[in-house]
């Protein structure tokens, strides 16, 4: 019967034949042993031998020949096929296919083709997938199960397909069925998640202690919540918000939202990437881009910060560093008592800033070129052709307009010495110190520093400028 396997044996005088029936009956081979003495086998005889064992599928004609040679010859053979039948074939099993990528997948392993023996390297920081989906966003296709295909023996019985098992996916929130009734789709910005309890997208990743090798790099499509430290090397990612109760290390923080951290010390080579607003109690060695307002509880030291919007350190001070800030600037101090070198520039985009230096010092390096250029070999043409390109860039840039720029700063207690200030057109080094609280604006004609009596920073430097510009009218109207 099929799933045996089993032989039929024929004894005579001259010979002996062995049929084994293999492979649950689909596969029959031959072994022919001559005796010393008798006569050989006979085809008509193997034939019969054959269908009285009703093995009639697909006979082998090449195999029947190969063992009347034997017969003839009076030698031995084994292992002959003689008939084959039809391997049954089990239906496949449904399955998942998952149509989202990982979004760390270019952080996978790669080979080191630099050293000899192509060493691959293995990132330790990898240690999850982030299936990130946006809402109507496909999520996978529930392949269904196959019935297989039917057997059949050497004996022409059907040997029954075994049919694959059904697949009954679990899902739940974030997740709905598509009219196909086979495509899941996301009904919800987040990450595919797998529990045992379905599949489901979850716009929310708690991290419950550090984000350290346990944990890995994370790059998530919603909010991240870390109740404890972020360690040096690791990055985070995550377009709703990032919150960390803990410390960041020299790491690099990217949201599309508000970041929320306690501190962070970068190192040098930290970075913060946000767009949103960003709130911190301190922050060391790190770079800040922030589209929206900055707001520090201690200070902000040794830092490049490029910000958007305003910047507020409302019990510390701003020490050591840069910063370009649109909006307005308002901390206790700037500056420090060891006079360290800090620079604050404000009512300016950070982008028009860096894309001015960069002209600026284009048109420099051009001047110094021609200067330097034998008299007979200057090309006056292209020299005033460049530089009138670069100049127009320059104009374009300084041109720029935007609606909440505010040049101006505040400052409760003092600014020590060695603080470089920036405003519109006014540039300067403070030499001493100026005592707060003070309102710090250029005046009218843009051309030094002025100091007023504070005033809350919603209230911009160009209505004050606008208030310095009717009290004069009235006094020139009273004399």
């Amino acid at each position: 019967m099929a799933g045996e396997n089993f032989a039929y044996d024929l004894v005579q005088a001259g010979y002996t034949l062995r049929l084994d029936l293999l492979d649950n009956a689909t596969l029959c081979t031959a072994r022919y042993t001559p005796a010393k003495s008798g006569a050989a086998m006979t085809e008509a005889a193997l034939r019969d031998f054959l269908a009285s064992h009703a093995i009639t599928e697909n006979i082998n004609e090449e195999g029947i020949t190969l063992v009347m040679e034997a017969a003839s010859e009076n030698k031995p053979v084994s292992g002959v096929v003689l008939a084959l039948g039809l391997v049954m074939d089990p239906g496949i099993d449904g399955w998942f296919e998952m149509l989202v990528p990982d979004a760390l997948k270019d952080e996978d392993d790669e080979e080191d083709i630099s050293e000899p023996h192509h060493y691959t390297r293995v990132n330790f920081k990898k240690i999850q997938t982030f299936q990130n989906v946006e809402a109507e966003d496909p999520i996978g296709i529930i392949h269904p199960c196959t019935d297989g295909m039917d057997g059949l023996t050497v004996q022409s019985k059907i040997i029954p397909a075994i049919p694959g098992k059904p697949l009954h996916v679990r899902y739940g929130k974030g997740i709905f069925m598509g009219e196909d009734e086979k495509t899941l789709y996301a009904n919800r910005s987040g990450r595919v998640f797998n529990s045992t309890d379905g599949l489901s997208v979850e716009n929310v990743y708690v991290v419950k202690g550090n984000v350290d090798y346990h944990v890995g790099n994370i790059r998530y499509n919603g909010l991240v919540e870390i109740t404890g430290d972020v360690l040096d090397g690791f990055e985070v990612f995550a377009s709703k918000g990032i919150k960390v109760k803990g410390i960041v290390g020299n790491c690099q923080i990217y949201s599309k939202g508000n970041i929320d951290i306690n501190g962070m010390s970068g190192a040098g080579i930290g970075k913060i990437t946000c767009g949103g607003d960003l709130t911190l109690k301190y922050c060391n060695d790190t770079t800040i881009i922030c589209t929206g307002n900055i707001t520090a509880q201690i200070e902000i030291r040794s830092s490049k910060v490029n910000c958007l919007g305003s910047l507020t350190i409302t019990k510390g001070a701003f020490c050591g560093g840069t910063c370009i800030v649109l909006a307005g600037m308002e901390a206790m101090v700037l500056g420090s008592k060891t006079s360290l070198p800090t620079t604050v520039i404000v009512g300016v985009h950070y982008a028009d800033f860096d894309q001015i230096e960069l002209l600026n010092r284009a048109l420099l390096d051009l001047n110094e070129k021609f200067a330097a250029t034998p008299p007979n070999q200057r090309d006056l043409m292209a020299f005033m052709t460049e530089r009138n390109r670069l100049s127009t860039l320059l104009q374009e840039v300084n041109s720029h307009q935007y609606d909440n720029a505010n040049p101006k700063v505040n400052v409760h207690k003092i600014v020590y010495e060695n603080v470089r200030l920036k405003f519109d057109r006014v540039a300067s080094v403070t030499t001493e110190e100026i005592k707060g609280p003070a309102t710090l604006i250029s005046n009218l004609d843009e051309s030094e520093l002025l100091q007023l009596q504070m005033s809350g920073l919603p209230i911009t430097a160009n209505q004050l400028k606008e208030a310095l510009i009717r009290e004069q009218k009235e006094k020139l109207e009273e004399s």
